[in-house]
């Protein structure tokens, strides 16, 4: 049994959608004051973001005349860290003026045109690299904290949702509206999307599922920045 790429398509579109869905209701739980719940529903978000970009490469395989099973459908959306990687869109960083990464930031930008430049943007994406290695791991591991209460490793004191702070919450919300953003315009605005045959295949859809607007009025995306 196999499932046809028309199927894929329409499955990545559901959890496209999906994703928005949950941005919008971590904004709405960040304003209410429910910020950790409101930052775990965002890093789910960021789950659903990979299910529809592992959906998209199943579907990209199944164009190409890869049989697709069911299983291997369930098999590839199944692990969380598996779909944070896959969904993360971008490396975030949230700079202090005067931490180790922004003076190198800084010397790098002063560098442009010298020979110092190349060494310098060596070790800002030696960086990058770590970064986008580490994050999916990192946020599955913040999305139990947003929901869960654990005992510590000392066996005496509790993590709580409540510890999280307000400025982390918030740039979780802020990043997850972000990524989805950048995701929705590819399938919002063609003339964006370099695909052509993706192009055709969305406009031969009979009924395409509606992606909510990215919330950029939302006080999480503000305070985010």
């Amino acid at each position: 049994m196999s499932v046809n790429a028309e199927t894929l398509l329409s499955g990545s579109l559901f959890a496209l959608q999906q994703c928005g869905l949950l941005v919008t209701d971590a904004s709405l739980l960040f304003e209410r004051g429910r910020r950790a719940t409101a930052a775990g529903v965002a890093l789910l978000a960021h789950e659903e973001l990979g299910r529809h970009k592992i959906l998209l490469d199943l579907w990209k395989s199944a164009v190409e005349g890869t049989v697709v099973t069911p299983d291997e459908v369930r098999t590839r959306t199944t692990d969380h860290v598996a779909k944070q990687r896959a969904g993360q869109m971008s490396v975030t960083y949230r700079l202090d003026a005067d931490d180790e990464l922004s003076r190198l930031l800084r010397a790098r930008h002063a560098a442009i045109g010298t020979p110092e430049y190349g060494a310098l943007d060596e070790q800002v994406k030696r960086i990058d690299r770590s970064v986008a290695k580490r994050q999916p791991h990192d946020r599955h591991e913040w999305r139990e904290s947003a929901f869960y209460v654990d005992l510590l490793d000392d066996g005496v004191g509790w993590s709580r949702p409540s510890d999280l702070s307000g400025a982390k919450c918030a740039r979780a919300v802020c990043d997850a509206i972000n990524d989805y953003a950048g995701r929705r315009d590819r399938f919002e605005s063609p003339e964006v999307n370099t695909d052509e045959v993706l192009v055709r295949a969305l406009a031969a859809m009979s009924a395409k599922p509606v992606l909510p607007e990215p919330p950029f009025n939302s006080a999480a995306f503000h305070e985010g920045f």
